[in-house]
């Protein structure tokens, strides 16, 4: 199981040594755009095998909050 970092990075195909963590959120990454979003979104609901319900996915953030809410959906 990927972290949630590199799950970031690989859904928007960033490079290897691209800086993410707790607090990176969608204006630090030009890539992280609604549509990156929501690929993340869905690449954590595989990853993990939860569902995200879109009154928790408009409080999502940063990589915090992503951490949050797979520890409460696991």
């Amino acid at each position: 199981m990927n972290n949630i970092e590199e799950l970031i990075r690989q859904t928007l195909m960033l490079s290897p040594d691209a800086q993410i963590n707790e607090e990176t959120c969608p204006k630090d990454i030009p890539e992280w755009d609604s549509l990156g979003h929501i690929n993340i979104i869905t690449a954590i609901e595989d990853e993990y095998d939860i569902e995200i319900t879109t009154e928790k996915i408009v409080k999502l953030e940063s990589v915090a909050h992503f951490k949050q809410i797979i520890e409460e959906l696991s």
